[in-house]
């Protein structure tokens, strides 16, 4: 019976150890842009072919509507991201929400006031430095990934120092996965691919999040955890899924793709 005890005393022991190594907050010194608008989309149609030219139309046209004989694509209204909006986008397949998302990050894609590159390796002290305080930081999260990608991502892993790659280990951890498994191995799923970047991407406080079906592949207890930390999250969000009742817990903002004809689907704010 004492034998017993003692074991028992033990695994407690471990259990408070471990739950102490991991503790902390993943959005450690994360706040909000100071920027007012973060995005804005004027009405018109996004086409499904990134290789035709966008067709717009004036904000007196009610509902964006356009000619039938325009471009194929995603009919919507003016669009206006802000610093703190969290928004879901849900809708059928094929009726243009990874167009949509795609746009979005096509206007973020500017080198002199935004940062994209969270998940790259940092770039020197004064460049760093630049990034930190003036840019807009913007972490993107794709639904697929490659062997490049994650490779990568492992290259940036191992950039990080003692107290960040400590960080890192307790952000993974409330992510509801194995920080010392995950990072060890580097051969992670694809769920687990996308608990790292989410992670490692925090290290670098950004102020907007973008992530495409990020509950796929994931356990129903790793998508509570990470409805729990993405809820937290003080910036700017924007997630595509099918899930609805996980954007429910982290959204307060909802765009919608409906099919409207043949050619067109059409974005509606909820």
């Amino acid at each position: 019976m004492a034998s017993r005890v003692r074991q028992a005393e033990l695994a407690a022991s471990n259990i408070i150890t471990a739950s102490k190594r991991y503790d902390g907050d993943i959005w450690f010194d994360c706040e909000p842009s100071h920027r007012r608008e973060l995005v804005r989309v004027e009405a018109g149609v996004i086409p499904f072919d990134p290789s035709v030219g966008r067709a717009t139309v004036g904000d007196s046209v009610p509902e964006a509507k356009v000619p039938e004989a325009s471009v194929a694509g995603v009919i919507v209204p003016t669009l206006s991201i802000g610093p703190q909006d969290h928004i879901g986008i849900s809708g059928d397949n094929g009726t243009g929400k990874t167009t949509l998302f795609r746009y979005i990050e096509s206007l973020l894609d500017s080198p002199h006031d935004v940062d994209t590159r969270l998940l790259a390796p940092q770039l020197g002290v004064q460049e760093q430095e630049q990034s930190q305080e003036r840019k807009l930081r913007v972490l993107i999260i794709e639904q697929e990934m490659n062997e490049a990608q994650i490779a990568a991502t492992f290259g940036t892993v191992d950039e990080l120092g003692k107290e960040e790659y400590s960080q890192l280990c307790g952000s993974l951890a409330q992510l509801n996965a194995d920080p010392e498994h995950i990072l060890a191995e580097r051969s992670p799923s694809a769920g687990e691919v996308r608990k790292l970047q989410l992670c490692l991407g925090a290290l670098r406080h950004p102020h907007v999040i973008m992530m495409d079906e990020p509950t796929n592949h994931l356990d129903l207890h790793s998508v509570e955890s990470l409805a729990r930390v993405l809820k937290a999250f003080t910036g700017s969000l924007a997630v595509i899924s099918h899930n609805e009742h996980f954007l429910s817990q982290i959204t307060n903002i909802r765009w919608q793709t409906e099919r409207d004809s043949r050619d067109h689907t059409r974005l509606r704010i909820e």
